[in-house]
């Protein structure tokens, strides 16, 4: 899981579904590795690639059109 600690977070599942936990109602999605990307697809809402860097439990999501996503890696 990817989360924030307070406002969100994210579990991706092994068969590529997406689950999001957060203040707001989102359906759930999907995600799939392209080109080295991490890719959210979550329909009519978010389509997005990102650049995941990864250093222990920290992860920052980069995509150039968006400010860096702060995130960390805890258990489901």
């Amino acid at each position: 899981m990817l989360t924030d600690y307070a406002h969100w977070g994210e579990t991706y599942m092994r068969n590529g579904k997406l689950r999001i936990d957060n203040n707001r109602i989102i359906p759930s999605g999907a995600w799939i590795v392209e080109k080295n990307h991490v890719c959210k697809k979550i329909p009519d809402v978010l389509s997005a690639c990102y650049e995941m860097w990864v250093d222990h439990d920290c992860v920052e999501l980069r995509r150039a059109s968006s400010p860096i996503f702060d995130a960390y890696i805890r258990d489901p």
